[in-house]
């Protein structure tokens, strides 16, 4: 309950209150479930780092984004090692840029560039929404064409993947096409305006 409680409070935009109700206690080993106590930490200190960011605080930016990639023991939960960290790693880049550290910011971009597949739902994933990250990691890097072979090697997975085969699904293509149709989006607000070829907006569905 407490961390469902702390997702909600970033939901409405009050990560600060989520971060020290979490703060506040001692969680134990995958207490709420594989990963969902170091979800909701991550969520309020990448989203209290995006408002310093925006605030124009780059210092309490850093503070927070690291907070988010190095959490407390008192959560009881580790990060996978095979669990793709590209969103916090460019984050920890745009901060350190703001900071006027371009070396840093540079090292962190590549972190998040050089980050390739994920473990979701227990099972790793050739991509995922962490891709994302890396594609713009790699365009604050400067490497227009490795984003853009990205991106198509991006979507074409995509245009040809089976949903994962996990248990309590009611419909698994159902969910595996929402999960794809808002990458897509996403996709689609990263390359907009952009020099870089737009991903290709069909799917076919698979039975």
């Amino acid at each position: 309950l407490t961390v469902v409680h702390a997702g909600l409070l970033t939901a409405v935009g009050r990560p600060a209150e989520a971060r020290e109700l979490m703060l506040g206690g001692v969680f134990q080993p995958w207490e709420g479930g594989e990963g969902q106590v170091l979800q909701a930490w991550q969520d309020a200190c990448t989203a209290l780092a995006e408002r310093a960011l925006t605030a124009g605080a780059p210092t309490a930016a850093l503070e927070h984004v690291r907070a988010a990639i190095t959490p407390p023991e008192s959560l009881g939960e580790a990060r996978h090692p095979l669990a793709n960290s590209a969103d916090m790693h460019w984050l920890l880049g745009e901060a350190l840029s703001a900071a006027g550290d371009e070396r840093g910011a540079r090292a962190a971009w590549t972190a998040a560039a050089n980050a390739t597949g994920d473990f979701i739902d227990m099972s790793t994933r050739r991509f995922s929404g962490q891709t994302l990250f890396s594609i713009r990691a790699l365009r604050r890097l400067g490497d227009h064409v490795a984003a853009a072979a990205f991106i198509l090697e991006f979507d074409d997975y995509f245009a040809t993947s089976l949903p994962a085969m996990l248990l309590f699904h009611d419909d698994q293509q159902s969910v595996h096409d929402t999960y794809v149709r808002t990458l897509r989006s996403k996709l689609g607000e990263l390359t907009a305006g952009s020099t870089l070829p737009a991903a290709s907006a069909t799917t076919p569905h698979r039975q």
